[in-house]
């Protein structure tokens, strides 16, 4: 089960944001009567974050992005990874055709330019997944026709992939093991007390 918190407002950043990403953890697992007695964040050597499981407590992942007033957090029981972008005044085509590959090339030339943030969206949802780098050390999130993949295959197990649009020129991609699709959901109200604070976009 996997759950996208959607914050749009003021957020803090690295340690600032941890007690947002509590409360969305605490919310989870409330909703899904998963018994944790600890939320503690630490940092993994490769300088990924994760909760520090206790005796006893059922285990959860989480992922965080943010982009514009944009700020998400998925939590789930399986590893996943997550990216928002808010397009910006780039030059979208000569990143795609930098970093891109030839299928998601297609893809772009087949859905227009704006089409760059969804792949990129996935690219790093990938990469967080896997904790492979976004430039060109994982592999490609449209097939070679330009059709945009369902799922890929990471660490011998599929991992699927959940686009949306929280708004016009907003783009959110999940990426993991879980194949059922997410729960959208609003910041918990113990997070706006937290340091999140603005309307909720879903």
């Amino acid at each position: 089960m996997t759950a996208i918190y959607i914050h749009k407002g003021e957020y803090g950043h690295g340690e600032a944001s941890h007690a947002l990403i509590r409360a969305c953890a605490e919310d989870f697992c409330a909703e899904n009567g998963i018994a944790r007695t600890s939320f503690e964040i630490v940092t993994a050597e490769n300088g990924k974050p994760f909760f520090a499981d206790g005796p006893g407590d059922g285990h959860i992942e989480f992922s965080v992005s943010n982009s514009g007033e944009y700020w998400v957090c998925a939590v789930s029981t399986e590893p996943c990874g997550v990216d928002v972008q808010v397009e910006e005044d780039r030059d979208t085509g000569a990143i795609a055709r930098r970093f891109f590959k030839p299928g998601e090339l297609a893809y772009i030339e087949n859905a227009g330019d704006k089409a760059a943030w969804l792949i990129w969206t996935r690219r790093e949802a990938l990469a967080k997944l896997s904790g492979k780098g976004v430039f060109g050390r994982i592999g490609p999130v449209a097939d070679p026709r330009g059709r945009l993949k369902k799922s890929v295959i990471e660490n011998g197990r599929a991992a699927y992939f959940h686009d949306l649009e929280p708004e016009a020129g907003a783009h959110l991609s999940l990426c993991g093991f879980d194949s059922a699709e997410p729960l959208i959901k609003s910041l918990p109200a113990a997070a706006e007390n937290n340091g999140g604070s603005g309307a909720i976009v879903i």
